[in-house]
């Protein structure tokens, strides 16, 4: 069966992820194989909210895992070795910021063909113009010369070779589709379906 690894690191990516795994949708995988890599900000609040949200993820059956990748100049390098083969084993491979540094030096340990980018927002939608014209995956405010991740994580990104790319998205009609030929597999957004089921309405 299919094993499952997502690198996430915001409460929106994560909660994405989780209506992703949990929809009532045909190809929908098993939360027992899904394992959650949360790479912490630096930013408390977030960082808050990130465990707040890993609790709901960890109650519905996926295993979760903390990462202060950022925290210590050597936080990359314990990540990785705290990861252990968990990137390279990994049959799929779902990210949420693909023009993050940290998921583009992450991306080459995984040799998964299926990839899942889940909704972060602008992110996705700059993900389409980038792929769509060839560029390397670099921030619209970005000056200078493009890193090598850069360049190497949008051909990664680009469906074809064997290479399946799905985009997800929670929100009710987003398709989002970056790549016309051969396309990547767009997943129409459910709405929050599975967080309302369990949680139950919002209430302000």
């Amino acid at each position: 069966m299919s094993r499952t690894l997502a690198l996430v690191e915001s409460p929106a990516q994560l909660l994405n992820l989780l209506e992703w795994a949990l929809g009532e949708r045909d190809g929908a995988p098993d939360p027992a194989l899904c394992e959650v890599a949360v790479l912490l900000p630096r930013e408390a609040v977030t960082r808050h909210q990130l465990r707040v949200t890993a609790e709901l993820a960890e109650a519905e059956g996926p295993a979760v895992g903390h990462y202060d990748i950022r925290r210590v100049p050597v936080g990359f390098a314990r990540a990785v070795t705290a990861l252990g083969p968990r990137p390279a084993t990994a049959d799929r491979l779902v990210v949420g910021d693909p023009f993050s540094g940290v998921i583009q030096r992450l991306l080459p340990l995984s040799p998964a063909r299926d990839l899942v980018l889940v909704d972060d927002g602008t992110a996705t939608l700059e993900l389409s113009r980038a792929l769509l014209a060839g560029r390397p995956l670099v921030r619209r405010h970005h000056r200078g010369r493009a890193s090598h991740a850069a360049a190497r994580t949008g051909r990664r990104l680009t469906p074809g070779d064997g290479r399946r790319l799905e985009v997800f998205s929670c929100r009710r009609g987003c398709a989002c589709r970056p790549a016309p030929s051969p396309p990547a597999t767009p997943t129409p957004g459910p709405g929050t379906a599975s967080a309302r089921r369990r949680c139950g309405p919002a209430r302000t």
